[in-house]
């Protein structure tokens, strides 16, 4: 029994002498261990970061612009688009966006209602919005991709909380109260400019922006081609100075003028009118 204590001391003080351990293989395996550990959790974080990029840019891709709240000042319609808050209609409105840009008329009636309402009357269904838009005739050469497009740009707003029903644009959504249905109307950009006479040549006197105005009674008004659009100009009231003004159509409208809405139905969007008048 000595000689197994002695032995057992003598261990001790060996490994006390020359610091008995891990070796040095296993030190070596455990950093590299604790540095792969290290690796990945960088490779990661670099991961998702790379992730939430794409998708930060998916949305902005798939946004107008346009912030999902409107903000409330008098004098003006500032706009909105709470379509950009829901993934379903994004990717919905993305694939519109470009049925309208290569003016495909199957893709377009594939997402017409079989029931759209056209107008106010009894004229509803996928042939009379064919007919009334000469779908059937000039698909190439009909207004309904410049009307839609110019409804759809605009955003608008879900007129639900499970925002299953979209209404575009928000001049239509969003229209202070107040003001008459066609006496006045919106401007829909930024620093838009306001001209002395009905013509892209006319002198510049102001420029306006999101502002409600008076819309002045022009019996004859005249239509000008801008870029590949053509839109007639608007005479208006300037705000604030009375003073008598135009606006090229496409940057001033009404509640009257065209407005779509969209209905989710199952995991398809339709549209289920795009009407103008009241």
């Amino acid at each position: 029994m000595n000689k197994i204590i002695q032995f057992l001391l003598v261990l001790l003080v060996s490994c006390t002498f020359f610091q008995c351990g891990p070796t040095a293989a296993e030190q070596e395996a455990a950093k590299a261990k604790q540095e792969a550990a290290i690796a990945k959790a960088e490779a990661d974080s670099l991961r998702k970061a790379m992730l939430d990029a794409k998708q930060l840019a998916d949305e902005k891709a798939s946004s107008l612009g346009l912030p999902s709240k409107s903000v409330r000042e008098v004098g003006k319609l500032n706009p909105v688009d709470e379509g950009q808050r829901s993934a379903s209609f994004r990717a919905f409105r993305k694939d519109l966006l470009e049925i309208i840009k290569n003016k495909d008329m199957d893709g377009l009636m594939n997402i017409v209602d079989k029931e759209v309402k056209i107008d106010f009357g009894s004229d509803s269904g996928k042939e009379a919005f064919k007919k009334k838009w000469k779908l059937d005739t000039k698909p190439q050469k009909s207004l309904i991709w410049q009307e839609l497009r110019n409804v759809v740009e605009l955003g608008g707003t879900f007129d639900n909380k499970d925002q299953t029903v979209f209404t575009a644009p928000y001049i239509f959504t969003s229209f202070p109260q107040g003001y008459g249905d066609a006496e006045y109307g919106a401007i829909t950009g930024q620093g838009v400019r306001v001209r002395n006479e009905p013509s892209r040549g006319a002198r510049q006197v102001g420029q306006l922006s999101y502002d409600v105005v008076l819309l002045l009674e022009d019996p004859a008004p005249i239509t000008e081609y801008i870029g590949k659009e053509r839109h007639p100009w608007v005479k208006i009231q300037m705000p604030n100075t009375n003073e008598v003004a135009y606006v090229y159509g496409k940057y001033v409208r009404t509640q009257l003028d065209y407005r779509a809405s969209f209905e989710k139905q199952g995991d398809t969007w339709k549209m289920f009118y795009f009407v103008a008048g009241d």
